[in-house]
This record gives structure tokens, sequence and C-alpha cells, in this order.
């Protein structure tokens, strides 16, 4: 998401609040442009290299309870995808079939950067891969963590020069504490998947 009123950029990494700080923004700047899912290399060009540049990320276990939920919630081939597959097997049994949610890329093939690496990657894609460049370096100025969402989002209304804006919970999944969900091998899978989240952003399992 570009906003030439504001200068800022916000990369959309999925689950991660994103529904909810978008909609604040779109109501600030209705011309923002590039709602989508982009990568941060898709959105940096001679007029935008120099806007404050930011984006939210997620505790790995979490965000893949939020997102199992979250598929099997929705219609049958939505979006060209067969979800019959989620709802008759257990989360257990997802993280232990290697299975991606997206099981194509044309969701983000309007983002070419982003639909080269769910390509190459699939079916694990950290968060990180959403911000680096090609020598793994952070383009984004400011990170924030949904576990601070409200806090983390204060501090970006202050930097792009707007007052404090409550965000709405949207798309939210209902389900337990995402701990409940795992078992030791479970953990490990996650774990391994998602080192360089889990490392970069420091985030740890139960916390």
């Amino acid at each position: 998401m570009v906003s030439h009123k504001y200068n800022f950029i916000y990369t959309k990494i999925t689950k991660t609040g994103s529904e909810s700080v978008q909609n604040v923004l779109r109501s600030l700047d209705g011309s923002v442009e590039n709602i989508d899912h982009y990568h941060i290399l898709d959105e940096i060009n001679e007029d935008t290299k120099n806007y404050f540049k930011f984006t939210f990320t997620r505790n790995p276990w979490a965000r893949l309870v939020s997102q199992y939920y979250y598929t099997v919630s929705k219609d049958d081939k939505i979006d060209g995808i067969d979800r019959t597959m989620y709802r008759n097997s257990t989360f257990i049994d997802f993280i232990k079939s290697n299975k991606e949610f997206y099981l194509s890329s044309h969701w983000c093939s309007y983002s070419p950067t982003l639909e080269k690496i769910h390509t190459k990657k699939h079916p694990f894609v950290n968060q990180i891969d959403w911000i680096t460049n090609q020598h793994g370096e952070i383009q984004v100025d400011f990170v924030g963590k949904l576990e601070n969402l409200q806090e983390d989002f204060n501090i970006i209304c202050d930097i792009i020069g707007v007052d404090h804006q409550q965000l709405p919970h949207k798309n939210a999944t209902k389900h337990k504490h995402y701990t409940e969900y795992y078992d030791d091998e479970t953990r490990e899978i996650v774990a391994e998947k998602y080192a360089k989240d889990i490392e970069y952003f420091e985030y740890e399992f139960g916390t």
C-alpha cells in the first residue's frame, strides 16, 4: 500500500492485522495505491524510495493457527482454492503434512517479487522474506508487531503526522490460545520452518 499524501509504504503481510491497518489508512487517504499484498521491492521506485516504510509481523506459531482457522471458515473453492482438504484434517495433521493454504501463487500475481518468492519457497514463506532485498537486507524503516498492534500503530501515526487512530479488529478468527494446538513435534516443525522470523523478530513459543 502506497500513500503519496502521507509519503508512506505499508507492506501487508498476511494474517498480521493487515485488514485493520489497511482500513484505517484508507480512511485517512482514499487515494492509496496497491491495496493488495505486495512485496516491498515492488513498491519502491524513484518517487517512493524516500517514503516511510513499515510493516507488521506476528508470532509464527500464532500466525499459523490463525491462518488455518481463517482458511477453513471460508467457502469451498473461493478464489479458486478447494478448502475441503483442510476441513477433513486437524491442525496437527496440517502442520505435519506441510500443506500450503494458498495452493497456487495467483493471489499475489500482481506482485512479481512476492510471486517469485512464494513459488520458490513454497510452502513456508517467512515474513521477513516480504521485506528484504536479494541480499537479505531489511528494506523497511519500522516493524510493528501484532502483539503490540495499537501501541505500534500509534508510533506510525506520529511518524506520518496524523492523530492516533483506533484500530478495529477485522477478520478475527475465534479459537483458543495458539499454544493449545501444538504438540512437541509440530512446535519444532514451525520453529525450523520459520527460524528466520523467530530469530530476527525475537519470537518465542508461549509469549
